[in-house]
């Protein structure tokens, strides 16, 4: 489904600049899907997913989103990097601004994620530090809460709040409560786990969140 929202930036270092007031971005669909694909088939792994991300994970598949790893595997419990989340991203339609790409001298460019990198640097949806790109660092609840806040326009409506909302830095606070009140990133429903590093499986049950 397409949302409309007012303000889209995703940038693990939030570093790339704010849309300007009241200028709107359209959230288009991910790639149509392909063939039919027996998901139960694809994945040697398929019966260690967790029931609460099959749907996810089916859809992040047939959608063109979220392949899995050598070995024929999806590895619901891998953690996620900088470059594989800018690999999510340059599979779907979302566009921020067109930028210029920098370069990052950690950034080769023969390396299988360089040219996910140029994409979504190019199109405005994530950035750099010092020259650096960090493909790969892990990426956190926290530092994805705040990406998907500032994505999705959210803002605090006073709802429920995870009780470890203490653990997270302060400069999160705020966009952890909003997808936590929304629940676009719901924990577990009462812990958040900030500083926990997103797995293969929280992602693709997020992204399908958002599109579904």
């Amino acid at each position: 489904m397409k949302r409309t929202v007012t303000a889209l930036l995703l940038t693990i270092a939030l570093l790339s600049p704010a849309l300007a007031e009241g200028e709107e971005v359209v959230i288009a669909p991910p790639p149509s899907p392909g063939p039919v694909i027996t998901v139960e088939a694809h994945y040697a792994d398929w019966d260690t997913i967790p029931e609460w991300a099959k749907q996810g994970v089916t859809f992040a598949l047939e959608s063109g989103l979220m392949g899995g790893v050598p070995g024929g595997r999806f590895d619901s419990y891998g953690t996620v990097t900088n470059a594989q989340l800018a690999t999510v991203l340059a599979a779907t339609s979302l566009s921020l601004d067109p930028a210029e790409y920098p370069g990052f001298t950690d950034v080769a460019e023969t390396a299988w994620f360089a040219p996910f990198i140029r994409a979504v640097c190019e199109r405005g949806l994530m950035g750099g530090a010092d020259g650096l790109f960090s493909p790969d660092a892990k990426v956190t609840h926290e530092q994805l809460a705040a990406v998907l806040a500032r994505a999705l326009g959210l803002t605090l409506t006073g709802g429920p709040i995870p009780a470890d909302l203490a653990d997270a830095d302060a400069q999160y606070s705020d966009a952890i409560s909003a997808v936590f009140a929304e629940g676009i990133m719901s924990g577990d429903g009462t812990l958040f786990r900030p500083k926990a590093e997103v797995t293969r499986a929280e992602l693709a049950v997020i992204m399908a969140g958002i599109y579904l």
